[in-house]
């Protein structure tokens, strides 16, 4: 079901992407703007949703850079959390490693 969902959402971006060339005038071009960033953050979603579905043994632990992957994520929270929330991010002076995995 994530693949066809997945399928779905690459074929609004492909339309958007194709709509964008057009460069529509206005709101009309902020809709398509926020659109496609919304099918775009879909796409980032139902990819991590497969990363969880997949059987533990393909999985391996391994070492991860805790302060890389929250910067990664940044962006997404604070669309996700609106204007009226502040985040703050604090970067770490050096890397934060932590182990991860089915085993971690």
């Amino acid at each position: 079901m994530a693949h066809d969902f997945n399928n779905i959402l690459a074929a609004i971006l492909a339309a958007g992407e194709l709509l964008r060339d057009y460069q529509l005038p206005g709101e009309a071009g902020e809709v398509l703007e926020e659109l496609i960033k919304a099918a775009t953050q879909g796409k980032e979603l139902v990819g991590q949703l497969l990363t969880l579905a997949r059987p533990k043994e393909a999985l391996e632990d391994r070492m991860a850079d805790l302060d890389q992957a929250v910067s990664e994520v940044v962006d997404v929270v604070e669309e996700l959390v609106g204007e009226k929330v502040e985040l703050i991010h604090r970067p770490a002076d050096g890397a934060l490693p932590v182990g991860i995995g089915p085993a971690a």
